[in-house]
């Protein structure tokens, strides 16, 4: 079995060594948290409305990535929505024909500081006798990672900040 220190040293000089080694140790070892932010939820609700554009909003860069649309009812004939993204120069659209209450679609657009995005809705048959009379619309951005604020903290300061925060002071009644 190998030694570590050498007996031969007097114990004085074995202790420095043993502090020499913590402080190296002490500085590799930072026990940090970081904290993810979610993405920013893209949502709305139209009524009575089933024909045209339903959600209109302006975007800084980031991504799109995935979209979920729900009916009040299934549509009897398929229903197209229509995304579409504009910037300065160049322009994104993307349709999907949905026939069921309930649909999730994968989108991945990319989007640029000033990125238009408009949802529009097209019944696929004009004189439906049901229409779908309630869409529900939600999307999810993600920033960029430059526009994105990560705070990292040491353990300890998360602590001292939760137990600051959760601890309530008695009061006499």
């Amino acid at each position: 079995m190998k030694t570590i220190f050498d007996k031969s040293k007097p114990v004085e000089g074995r202790l420095n060594f043993v502090e020499e080694i913590l402080g190296r140790l002490a500085r590799r070892v930072h026990k940090v948290s970081t904290a993810i932010i979610t993405p920013h939820l893209i949502s709305g609700c139209i009524t009575g409305k089933t024909r045209g554009e339903i959600i209109k909003i302006l975007l800084f860069e980031g991504i799109i990535n995935k979209g979920l649309i729900c009916f009040n009812k299934r549509p009897k004939n398929p229903i197209c929505i229509e995304v579409k993204v504009l910037n300065n120069d160049v322009g994104y659209t993307k349709s999907y024909y949905v026939d069921k209450i309930r649909a999730k679609v994968d989108l991945d657009i990319l989007t640029i500081d000033g990125s238009m995005l408009t949802i529009s809705v097209y019944p696929t048959v004009e004189d439906d006798k049901d229409p779908v009379n309630e869409i529900w619309l939600s999307m999810l951005w993600v920033p960029h990672v430059s526009k994105v604020k990560v705070e990292s903290h040491l353990i300890d300061n998360l602590e001292k900040a939760a137990n600051a925060n959760l601890i309530e002071e008695e009061t006499d009644a």
